[in-house]
């Protein structure tokens, strides 16, 4: 199935003013043939987690799902577009250094800088398949879209701007996945890289949220997602079926009723939409172990009775 962005099938808008058939234009196509090619057949995945969430088998089990529903993957690691100094050795280090350079950039040029840099990124790697495709070029609507299906994992957003920016560019075909992990598990992860207790602290602590609004914000970030997997020893069997089940969801699969969590939460959400609070809308749900709700409740302005003269 292909998603397509909105901003393409705009393009047909120009049909209308052809001065010949209602259905065909001047090359003969109808209106069905024109929007089709124009659909897009990228998708773009943003992953979001805490420090420590993210593991090589989890990334491995998403290209693998990604490459079983027909789509060539392309990997950008967002740490790699940073600049990088050779001399840091110690995976502490790194990690601070890349923070630091996170940060200089998000204040020098906005908090959505990174993912300007990511988007740049996905324009030249979509030329590069297209020149390695040796497409013919039929018309314009074709120069930017290649034969393949690509799915563009973005690793990893750590700002609540970065997702709103691709949100602006790519509205029909972004999605950002959140991977939670319990703090014990991403601290045991960051200890087998060699890393001291207290500068795990320090990188968990940051990482989190950063008082500065152009720092690292994944605590913001990370709600916003799409979907949410956990990424947790015992339920590590589950990732490939979760993974799967994502991949189906987003291209509209039948038969893929919500689970209980799914539909607790959404409860949730209904219920913080009647919050009055300008500041944070809050909504909860208690339910029992079938699923059924119980109970609905959120956080609201205070009332005061009326005061008769």
């Amino acid at each position: 199935m292909s998603i397509a962005p909105k901003q393409n099938i705009q393009a047909i808008s120009s049909i209308s003013d052809e001065k010949t058939s209602p259905t065909l234009n001047k090359k003969g196509k109808g209106t069905d043939d024109v929007i089709k090619e124009r659909i897009s057949s990228e998708i773009i995945i943003s992953l979001c987690g805490a420090v420590g969430s993210l593991t090589e088998e989890f990334r491995s089990s998403l290209k693998s799902s990604l490459t079983a529903a027909g789509y060539k993957t392309v990997h950008i690691k967002i740490s790699d577009l940073l600049p990088q100094e050779k001399d840091k050795t110690n995976e502490a280090d790194r990690i601070t250094s890349l923070q630091n350079k996170g940060n200089h950039l998000r204040e020098k040029h906005g908090s959505d800088y990174l993912a300007k840099l990511a988007i740049k990124r996905i324009s030249t790697e979509r030329s590069r398949i297209i020149r390695e495709e040796k497409e013919d070029i039929i018309n314009d609507a074709e120069q930017n879209k290649t034969k393949c299906r690509i799915a563009y994992i973005i690793d990893q957003l750590k700002h609540p701007s970065e997702v709103f920016l691709f949100r602006l560019v790519y509205p029909q075909n972004f999605y950002l996945l959140t991977i939670i992990r319990t703090e014990k598990e991403r601290r045991i992860h960051l200890e087998e890289k060699r890393i001291q207790s207290e500068k795990i602290d320090d990188i968990i602590r940051r990482d989190r949220k950063e008082k500065d609004k152009t720092g690292q914000q994944v605590e913001k970030t990370a709600v916003l997602a799409d979907y949410f997997i956990r990424n947790q020893h015992d339920h590590a069997r589950n990732i490939n079926k979760e993974i799967d089940r994502f991949v189906k969801l987003i291209h509209g699969a039948e038969g893929m009723s919500p689970r209980r969590d799914e539909k607790a939460m959404m409860t949730a959400y209904f219920a913080s939409l009647q919050s009055a609070c300008l500041s944070r809308q809050v909504g909860a749900a208690i339910t029992d172990e079938d699923g059924r709700v119980l109970s609905t409740g959120r956080n609201d302005v205070p009332e005061y009775p009326a005061v008769s003269a």
